[in-house]
C-alpha cells in the first residue's frame, strides 16, 4: 500500500522461501537454503509498491554487501517464518528483465501557470523545475536515470500513458499517485532505476534536476542521462509478421507491445 493501492488486503511482512541448487562442473552439486543463519539489514530502498512506486537514498548504501569478505557484523539475525504447505519448484518461465531501452524524443518545459494548473488536476504539488519527456513508445517498465549532483539531493520521476491539458504527466485512468525518487548520495555519475515496482508509460515527469545543457540557476541535479526501460519475459521470439498493408503492420506492432508490456509473471 501507500501512495496508490488496489488491493485492500495485506499478507504480512515480505517472507522469503530460497532453495539454491548449483552444479559444478567437476559434476559435484551445492544446495543453499534459507535458515536461521541468514542475517538481514535495512537497505537504501526506503519505500517500495508495486503500485505506489519506489524510493531510494543512495547515502545508505553498504559497499561490497554483496561480495565476498563482506563485514556483516552489525546485521541483524532473520526472524524465521513457517513456510507455506506445499512443494517448492523452480520457476520454468524466462525471467523478465529490461528487454528494450528507448530515448528521449521530445522535451516540454512546463511555465509556472501551467505547474499551478497541472497541480491541481493531478492532484498532488507539481515542482516548478517540472519538465516533461516524450519517450515516444508507451510500454511497460520504469526509467533509469544517470545523474550528478550534491549528496541529500532529490529528484522525483512521475511516469504517465497520457498529459493533461496543461501538459502534465497525467494518471488519472491508470492510478495515482505513482512516482520514483532518488536521493543522491553526491559521489560523481550516479546510475539508478527501480527494481521493485513498474508502470505503464509513455512520458516521464522530471521534477529536481535538470538536463545536460540547460541553465541551472538553483544548483539542481543534472541529468546526464535518461532512458524508459521495457521490461518484460524474455522468452525466445520464434515468429515474425510482414504484409504489403502498412496498417496490418502497424496494427501487429502495436498488439505485439502490448502482448510484451503485459508479459511479467504469466
Amino acid at each position: 500500500g501507500g501512495r496508490y493501492r488496489k488491493l485492500q488486503i495485506s499478507f504480512g511482512p515480505p517472507t522469503l522461501l530460497f532453495e539454491l541448487v548449483i552444479n559444478y562442473e567437476d559434476g559435484t552439486r551445492e544446495t543453499i537454503r534459507s535458515d536461521q543463519e541468514w542475517k538481514y539489514d535495512l537497505t537504501p530502498i526506503t519505500f517500495n509498491c508495486i503500485y505506489g512506486g519506489e524510493d531510494y537514498d543512495a547515502r545508505r548504501e553498504q559497499k561490497g554487501w554483496n561480495q565476498v569478505g563482506f563485514n556483516d557484523s552489525h546485521w541483524r539475525p532473520v526472524v524465521v517464518q513457517e513456510a507455506p504447505k506445499g512443494v517448492l519448484r523452480p520457476q520454468m518461465a524466462p525471467p523478465v528483465k529490461i528487454m528494450e531501452r528507448y530515448d528521449i524524443q521530445k522535451v516540454t518545459k512546463l511555465n509556472s501557470e501551467q505547474v499551478m494548473a497541472a497541480s491541481k488536476s493531478t492532484k498532488r504539488t507539481v515542482d516548478p523545475s517540472a519538465v516533461v519527456l516524450d519517450m515516444g513508445q508507451n510500454l511497460a517498465g520504469f526509467p533509469e536515470i544517470t545523474v550528478r549532483g550534491k549528496r541529500g539531493q532529490k529528484v522525483t520521476l512521475i511516469v504517465a500513458e497520457a498529459l493533461t491539458d496543461e501538459g502534465a504527466c497525467n494518471q488519472r485512468q491508470t492510478g495515482r499517485q505513482h512516482y520514483y525518487e532518488y536521493t543522491l548520495k553526491g559521489e560523481g555519475d550516479e546510475i539508478w532505476h527501480p527494481r521493485f515496482s513498474y508502470y505503464g508509460f509513455r512520458y516521464i515527469q522530471v521534477e529536481g534536476a535538470v538536463l545536460k545543457g540547460q541553465k541551472n540557476p538553483q544548483k539542481l541535479p543534472v541529468l546526464k542521462n535518461i532512458q524508459s526501460c521495457f521490461v518484460y519475459n524474455s522468452a525466445k521470439k520464434v515468429s515474425t509478421f510482414e504484409s504489403s498493408n502498412r496498417i496490418f503492420n502497424a496494427a501487429h506492432r502495436l498488439i505485439e507491445k502490448a502482448v510484451r508490456s503485459n508479459m511479467q509473471s504469466v
